[in-house]
């Protein structure tokens, strides 16, 4: 698309319903009616007016971003339609300068486009609608879209699970002897109870077998 001088050219396939100009005139609007390019598709009108140099567009709108080269000499300026609903952008990037609103470009609001004025050379330019990449200053509108940083949320502190502490009982010196004597006596109380016991059982199985044989011996006389 050529305008007295200037062209403006897509590098990917452009697919539009229709083509329409303002005027046949110096630095005619074109408007593209429902264009489509890179997967993304503008409804409705979608015009470009580049007063000099060459534009070509490399992304269009692709990752909220519309991106292009601007080739030529002298003074240039190129005007848009965002066309996205988006409003103003965040930020232009001429050569990898962030630059704000106001330092070399402008948002008209009632007509929802852009206009981008610099010195020509060999230009790449990224208009985004992203955060911009660093804070504004302080002569720079706050309307830019800037995001302030996430503020760095400290990580809650783990709380070990609750035990009983260790207690520990002091026994006095003087008393550790009569400790050792009464576990002495209970020791061998316990040891003679269980002797007790075995010997109980011995004389209960002893005499149980007594009187089987005794019990065998009567039915035996019975018999006879």
């Amino acid at each position: 698309m050529r305008s007295y001088g200037t062209k403006v050219v897509f590098d990917s396939p452009l697919y539009f319903d229709s083509l329409g100009y303002d005027s046949i005139v110096s630095n005619t609007k074109v408007y593209l009616f429902r264009p489509y390019m890179d997967g993304v598709i503008i409804e409705g009108w979608w015009w470009i007016r580049a007063e000099s140099g060459n534009v070509t567009i490399n992304d269009f709108y692709v990752d909220n971003l519309l991106r292009f080269s601007w080739v030529g000499s002298g003074s240039g300026l190129v005007q848009f339609s965002t066309g996205t609903g988006w409003g103003k952008p965040s930020y232009v990037s001429i050569d990898g300068l962030t630059h704000m609103e106001g330092d070399q470009w402008t948002y008209d609001g009632d007509t929802d486009s852009v206009t981008i004025s610099t010195p020509l050379s060999t230009h790449a330019v990224i208009v985004s609608w992203i955060a911009a990449p660093s804070e504004p200053s302080s002569g720079q509108s706050g309307e830019s879209g800037y995001v302030p940083p996430i503020p760095v949320v400290s990580p809650i502190p783990v709380i070990p699970p609750f035990t009983l502490p260790d207690v520990y009982l002091p026994i006095p010196s003087e008393n550790l002897a009569v400790l050792v004597i009464v576990l002495g006596i209970i020791g061998v109380g316990i040891v003679s109870w269980f002797q007790n016991r075995k010997g109980l059982s011995k004389k209960w199985a002893k005499n149980r077998s007594s009187s089987k044989k005794a019990e065998g011996w009567k039915r035996k006389k019975r018999r006879q």
